[in-house]
């Protein structure tokens, strides 16, 4: 009898009994959550072979009084065993989150709050406390946060949220990068504003050191940084092929064609690449550059401004002969 009893307790915990899904298929529980909710998602998805035998496998392990909040990846052929482990012991499976280099907090948290169990204003409101206890100015808010592709637990709090970034922070800014900073007579701040202008100049980051160059070659004669992408941040970053002189009329003091020096903050969230450029810029006598008419995303650089008006020219010529065929 002891046989038959070890045999049938056995078959009911690992025997699989989640079905062929034809998609990912994921439980979520949010704190207060208890069993039924997963239950239910589960009877929902149409996903268990036999609901009878994961109830009776959840009340032997004490899941239907126990069970943890999370994000759980229900996969074809998982056993009860796993099933009710995972929500027991909150076994849960990450969620990638990809930040790109996003203008404002607004838009990283709505990318954050999507993918994970927070409100979009909670998480706003519990970030922008945090930023502000740790001195962190209001036009710097989003370059606290590195583009990269992250994992997080579907649960994870703002807190948290908040003190990962930091440590990201902390580990980066190394007393080597804060010399390199100082010996480039920029502050740590200073740093993040240029290098989020070469961040929209360019996604290469074999030339990054070169545009930072130029950029820091103009603020040194006391000229102005007349770059495009502060123009368009300005503007409210609109979609248009290129800047026209109509653009570079508004008065804001992020357009560096009227106002010399760096805009008052960055314009964007630089990816590490683009303050490692800063730091290492290239140091060599251009003053100007321009996107190639390859459109290969690299540039022609130039000491002189007829030599530019050579390229910029060329890419004219080649940006214009490409909307009239995409107007055809």
């Amino acid at each position: 009898m002891l046989a038959v009893v070890s045999a049938l307790v056995g078959y009911v915990f690992f025997a699989p009994n989640v079905k062929p899904l034809e998609k990912q298929a994921f439980v979520y529980l949010r704190p207060g959550d208890g069993f039924d909710k997963a239950l239910n998602q589960l009877m929902e998805k149409d996903a268990l072979v036999s609901p009878s035998t994961f109830v009776w496998a959840a009340q032997l392990v004490g899941l239907d009084k126990t069970i943890k909040p999370g994000r759980y990846h229900v996969k074809t052929g998982m056993s009860n065993f796993r099933l009710t482990r995972n929500l027991l012991k909150g076994y849960q499976t990450p969620v990638r989150i990809t930040l790109p280099s996003e203008p404002t907090l607004e838009r990283i948290v709505s990318r954050l709050s999507a993918q994970l169990a927070l409100k979009s204003d909670e998480l706003r409101a519990a970030l922008e406390d945090s930023l502000v206890a740790h001195g962190v100015a209001p036009e710097f808010y989003a370059a606290f946060f590195f583009p990269d592709t992250y994992e997080f637990y579907w649960t994870t709090t703002a807190g948290e949220l908040f003190q990962f970034f930091k440590r990201r922070q902390d580990e980066f800014w190394t007393s080597e990068r804060l010399e390199k900073a100082a010996s480039a007579k920029l502050t740590r701040e200073q740093v993040i504003v240029l290098a989020s202008i070469v961040e929209a100049e360019t996604a290469q980051n074999a030339e990054k050191p070169t545009i930072a160059g130029v950029y820091l070659n103009r603020l040194r004669r006391g000229e102005k940084l007349r770059a495009d992408p502060t123009v368009l941040f300005a503007l409210g970053n609109p979609k248009v092929n290129r800047v026209l002189y109509k653009h570079l009329k508004i008065d804001s003091p992020y357009n560096t064609y009227k106002y010399r020096g760096l805009p008052p903050g960055p314009i964007n969230a630089p990816g590490q690449a683009s303050i490692d450029a800063v730091l290492n810029y290239e140091k060599h006598d251009f003053l100007f550059f321009c996107a190639k008419g390859d459109f290969s995303g690299f540039h022609n650089f130039a000491r002189t401004y007829e030599e530019h008006k050579a390229f910029a020219k060329d890419y004219q010529t080649a940006l214009d002969s490409l909307l009239e065929s995409k107007d055809e």
